[in-house]
């Protein structure tokens, strides 16, 4: 597995985590954030076929636009009541903008593309300033391994290895998602620039015998309903990409609804039999007896192992 593809993975995997945050930031009353339940996930391919089909079409009944001037090198968000400038800045010298094929006329979706005069395994690129923002939900990469949230009001606030972001443009929305994608063996992040308010794109391989000068780097999509336009967002990722599957299209197996205990919160690294019998017999005494055990000593070690002399 390449390095770009692991490091998509792991973002994978984290986002899953995140994504309970936006209901904490933004939900409105008795509003359940990817209300879909397990057995409802299970149902027949036509339903989850259905369900994809509707997060592709979000958005068909509300009148968010999102608009690329490259005259103006600014990005414009719009309704029938009012335009904002959402972002300025980007050179129509490295930016190339492309509407999702999935989506038809629906104008709430772009694809931005970099375009590099010299080939390289990294690339770093000003995505412009991002002028309206009042705040932000985003993810960004914490450790080698781990994706954590992160809050703000304004670029300067966006950590290095940003994988996600999520905007309140303004008070009750609009909306904008960011999410820096992974194309042909890179991967792009966003993160704070040098100047105010800016916005940079970091593109990389992890390779340096791996080289591009350019890709297909950020999908941008606006909606006024946040829940709705992540998982519009996701699924024309999905769609366009063609390398993950969204929640409406996975069937869950009938094993999550089964209760299961995980061995690494109780013991971490320091695991024995011992401490996984009695983690069990205690579940079992308190009547809520696991099904499922997973025995969990951490990640497998990834640094340089000493040299051992197996001849002595």
């Amino acid at each position: 597995m390449t390095s770009a593809a692991m490091l998509s993975f792991i973002g994978a995997v984290a986002l899953g985590c995140l994504l309970g945050q936006v209901d904490a930031l933004f939900a409105p009353p008795r509003h359940i954030f990817l209300g879909v339940n397990p057995s409802a996930s299970r149902d027949t391919a036509q339903s989850t076929q259905q369900l994809q089909a509707r997060e592709l079409a979000f958005g068909s009944e509300d009148d968010t636009t999102l608009d690329f001037d490259t005259d103006g090198r600014c990005l414009r968000i719009g309704n029938s009541n009012e335009e904002i400038e959402f972002m300025d800045g980007l050179s129509p010298k490295v930016w190339t903008a492309t509407r999702p094929e999935a989506c038809g006329e629906n104008r709430k979706s772009i694809f931005f593309h970099t375009n590099h005069s010299i080939s390289s395994s990294e690339h770093e690129t000003s995505v412009g300033r991002l002028l309206s923002c009042r705040r932000f939900l985003a993810c960004s990469r914490v450790t080698r391994y781990w994706m954590g949230p992160c809050w703000g009001t304004c670029a300067n606030d966006i950590p290095l290895d940003t994988q996600f972001i999520l905007v309140e443009v303004s008070k009750g929305g609009p909306y904008a998602l960011l999410m820096p994608l992974v194309d042909d063996h890179f991967r792009a992040s966003l993160q704070k620039g040098r100047g105010q308010n800016e916005l940079i794109c970091h593109e990389e391989s992890g390779d340096s015998s791996v080289l591009s000068s350019g890709m297909k780097a950020i999908f941008v999509s606006v909606g006024d309903d946040p829940f709705k336009l992540v998982k519009s967002g996701f699924a024309q990722v999905a769609e366009e990409t063609r390398t993950f599957h969204t929640l409406g299209e996975k069937k869950l197996p009938s094993s999550v609804d089964a209760f299961g205990w995980c061995s690494w919160d109780a013991f971490y690294s320091d695991v024995s039999p011992k401490g996984v019998l009695d983690g069990v017999s205690s579940l079992c005494a308190a009547g809520v007896g696991p099904r499922t055990v997973i025995i969990d000593d951490g990640w497998q070690q990834v640094t340089p192992l000493k040299k051992i002399d197996y001849n002595n």
